[in-house]
């Protein structure tokens, strides 16, 4: 008896334990949203628009400004998320994540631009 409530209580530790484990795993939430697999530049775009409907006032003037610039690099993300060369690829999308943060601090306030590298860290 003594052994089987071990046991019990040995299985109900493990199973806790691997649960917090599995909860303090990062999401797919948390990776950079200026170029994802697998992501449309539409989505990435409704991405960075929401981050700022949520906390800043955007104005309609700068939703559209970065539509329209994540519509213009749809292709080349495409491009990019097909590479099977790891090396050329990250590079490749480094480049491109250099090119939106620089046209990005164009389009947003200080105070916007500081929100946005924060959420791509």
């Amino acid at each position: 008896m003594k052994k089987q409530l071990f046991l019990l209580a040995l299985g109900c530790c493990a199973f806790i334990g691997a649960q917090s484990l599995h909860a303090q795993t990062p999401s797919m939430s948390s990776t950079n949203a200026i170029i994802q697999q697998d992501m449309s530049a539409e989505t990435q775009a409704k991405k960075v628009v929401a981050l700022f409907t949520r906390t800043d006032a955007l104005s309609k003037s700068q939703e559209g400004k970065i539509y329209k610039l994540y519509e213009s690099f749809d292709k080349k993300i495409t491009n990019v998320n097909g590479i099977s060369d790891a090396k050329e690829k990250t590079a490749k999308q480094a480049k491109i994540k250099h090119y939106i943060e620089y046209k990005m601090k164009e389009i947003l306030t200080e105070e916007q631009y500081a929100k946005f590298l924060e959420f791509n860290k």
